[in-house]
C-alpha cells in the first residue's frame, strides 16, 4: 500500500489531477514509478527514479482498456493494450478515486472518439462493446500483449468500432437491449444515473 513512499508528486501533474486527467504516482513494470498525464491526445509516463525516457502512449493506438478494483491486499490497475505491448497501472498510496478518474477520462474520451452520431443529446451505444470491467483478467506476467490472437469465441475479444460500424439511431433496436447498454455505460460513468433513468422510461414508453 506504499506506507513508507516518500516519493513527492511532480507538481506539474497537479492541475491535470484535478481535472481527471493525470494521476501523481502509478507503478509499472520494467519502470518503476510514474507520473501519469494526458497531453495531446497521448498518455505520457514519465519515471520518478527509473533513468529511463518517458513513455508516450498514443489514445488512437489503445485497442484494450479496462479497469481493475483491486481488493485489499491488491492495489487497482488500469490495463492499457496496444499493438504487441501491454502496460498495467498500478495505483499507490490508496489513490482509488484518482486512478478511477484517470481511467474514466481515457475510456470517455475513446467512447466519444469512436461514436460520432448522437441522439437527444447522448451518446449512443456501441454494440461492439462490452463493459470492460466484466472482460477476463489479462496475464500480467506477459509484456507482449497481441490482442490480434483469436480465443475461443470473438466475443471474448474486446474491440473498437471501426469507422463504418456507426449506430443510426433510426434503426429498430429491442429496448431491453437498449436499457442494458445504456445501464452500463452508466456504470463506465459515460453518462449519470438520472440520464440512465430518462433513457429507461423513454424506451419503456413510460
Amino acid at each position: 500500500m506504499g506506507l513508507f513512499n516518500s516519493i513527492e508528486i511532480d507538481p506539474n501533474v497537479i492541475p491535470y489531477i484535478q481535472k481527471g486527467e493525470g494521476v501523481g504516482i502509478v507503478k509499472i513494470d520494467g519502470m518503476g514509478k510514474c507520473s501519469a498525464k494526458l497531453e495531446n491526445n497521448a498518455i505520457i509516463l514519465d519515471p520518478y527514479e527509473s533513468p529511463q525516457q518517458s513513455q508516450i502512449i498514443s489514445l488512437e493506438e489503445i485497442n484494450f482498456l479496462s479497469y481493475d478494483e483491486g481488493n485489499f491486499i491488491n492495489e487497482p490497475k488500469i490495463n492499457i493494450g496496444t499493438s504487441g505491448k501491454h502496460y498495467v497501472l498500478a495505483g499507490v498510496d490508496d489513490n482509488d478515486d484518482e486512478l478511477k478518474r484517470f481511467y474514466n477520462t481515457i475510456l470517455n474520451i475513446k467512447e466519444n472518439s469512436r461514436i460520432p452520431k448522437y441522439q437527444n443529446g447522448m451518446p449512443q451505444p456501441n454494440t461492439h462493446v462490452t463493459n470492460p470491467n466484466k472482460q477476463p483478467q489479462l496475464q500480467h506476467n506477459n509484456m507482449d500483449f497481441n490482442p490480434s490472437v483469436n480465443n475461443s469465441t470473438e466475443q471474448s475479444q474486446p474491440h473498437l468500432l471501426n469507422n463504418d460500424d456507426v449506430i443510426d439511431g433510426q434503426d429498430k433496436m429491442d429496448p431491453v437491449a437498449e436499457i442494458r447498454r445504456y445501464f452500463e455505460l452508466k456504470e463506465d460513468g459515460i453518462i449519470t444515473e438520472e440520464e440512465f433513468t430518462k433513457k429507461k422510461k423513454q424506451l419503456l414508453g413510460l
